[in-house]
């Protein structure tokens, strides 16, 4: 019953959703707000469903200085909208491959923000602004949005608590979006290749960021929906876990039950103080 119930949601429900756009009301970027230099790295599978053209023209509408580089793997795909650059690949390729290719061709600390963003979310409108707002007012060194309550959800502690602005915890997601900030450029770029699809990097991320006494948290305020495709349904289950394991074999990292937990709540006013 439970899942017949979130099929009809996910096929009746969840698109109205998608055209609300649910950033919280309570979240309004100063008008003198600072604007940033973003990179953007995006990785599309052009052989299956995607939101490319969604996602790439609402972070294009940002008032920040936004530059997208999108790497398509199994076939091409294009824009109209500046300062988006595409590479098309027929072949696969990892996804921390992919990070690090761009990574190696820009020059990444002439940005203040990097993210790394999947295909298969949907964003609500001025969605860029009011996360970046939150993530520097907040002072995450690296942070992710909530998912929306009718997407496909791996981690709990991911889902969206609606009466709240953000957390700080000590788990970020690798996926489906996530974002740097230049002070922790160096410790985590660029990512490790031996570990393909970068599961696991979650877990060490918190241990580098308490390690410089910084915080990492999740954004409840500008939630994404992340219903189109299940999570590792393009790669093999198989080797990911196999990669996860000779990864944290090699590197300090919490536990799952350690780092998704919630060390501080936001609410509106805490942005404005």
């Amino acid at each position: 019953m439970k899942q017949t119930l979130k099929k009809f949601a996910l096929e009746y429900i969840s698109p109205v959703f998608r055209q609300i756009g649910p950033i919280s009301k309570r979240v309004k970027p100063p008008k003198n707000d600072a604007t940033y230099k973003v990179l953007v790295i995006g990785v599309v599978l052009a052989n299956k469903e995607n939101f490319f053209n969604h996602i790439v023209n609402v972070l294009g509408q940002s008032k920040h200085s936004v530059t997208q580089y999108w790497v398509s793997l199994f076939g091409s795909v294009a824009t109209t909208v500046s300062n988006v650059s595409i590479e098309n690949f027929d072949s696969p390729m990892p996804r921390n491959e992919i990070i690090n290719y761009v990574i190696n061709r820009v020059d990444i600390y002439a940005y203040d923000y990097i993210i790394i963003c999947d295909d298969d979310i949907k964003l609500p409108k001025g969605f860029l602004d009011s996360y970046l707002y939150i993530q520097h007012q907040l002072n995450f060194s690296i942070a992710q949005p909530a998912r929306t309550n009718l997407s496909h959800i791996s981690h709990g502690i991911t889902r969206r608590r609606f009466w709240l602005i953000a957390r700080k915890t000590l788990f970020v997601e690798i996926g489906p979006l996530v974002s740097f900030h230049q002070d922790i450029f160096k410790h985590i770029f660029p990512f490790d290749a031996s570990n393909a699809m970068g599961w696991g990097l979650d877990y060490v991320w918190p241990v580098i960021v308490e390690s410089l006494h910084k915080s990492m948290g999740i954004i409840d305020a500008t939630p994404v929906d992340h219903s189109l495709r299940e999570t590792a349904k393009s790669y093999s289950l198989e080797k990911a876990y196999k990669d996860l394991d000779v990864y944290q074999s090699h590197h300090q990292h919490y536990k799952r039950t350690e780092a998704q937990v919630n060390l501080k709540t936001y609410s509106s006013r805490d942005l404005y103080q």
